[in-house]
């Protein structure tokens, strides 16, 4: 096994995060990557609640109500009786958090060309194996 496979995905991660940064700040879209993330989860996830959120991104439940509440008073998500869960609610996205969303997907698209360019899809789909497989090891 290498013995800088730690350093290298550090550095990827840590390239990976600055990019994204940047590029969203040059769009002008003023929001942390913990938010943009869990914007994503709302538009992914049926029914999307702050539990699946915190499941999803491995964060803090407190962390992800602070993030909801802060989305929801943009005025980026609104909430709404879950249907099979009366204890909790169903984050959607507003029409502000779906313009949002077209955004940050342009920007996940060129982030994803610009990452992947040399590489055939071959050698991306056996990085996301690996990369699979590395999260579920570190994640027992």
């Amino acid at each position: 096994m290498s013995d800088n496979i730690s350093e290298v995905l550090h550095t990827l991660i840590s390239t990976y995060r600055s990019s994204i940064k940047q590029a969203v700040n040059q769009s002008g879209i003023d929001l942390p990557v913990t938010h943009i993330r869990s914007l994503k989860c709302i538009k992914k996830i049926p029914d999307c609640s702050a539990t699946d959120i915190s499941h999803r991104l491995r964060l803090d439940k407190s962390q992800v109500t602070r993030i909801i509440k802060e989305l929801f008073s943009e005025g980026y998500i609104d909430k709404k009786p879950h249907p099979s869960n009366h204890r909790s609610q169903t984050l959607l996205l507003t029409q502000l958090g779906e313009e949002i969303m077209n955004a940050i997907h342009k920007i996940d698209q060129e982030m994803k060309s610009k990452m992947s360019l040399g590489l055939t899809d071959e050698q991306v789909q056996g990085f996301t194996v690996i990369a699979d497989i590395m999260i579920n090891n570190l994640s027992d």
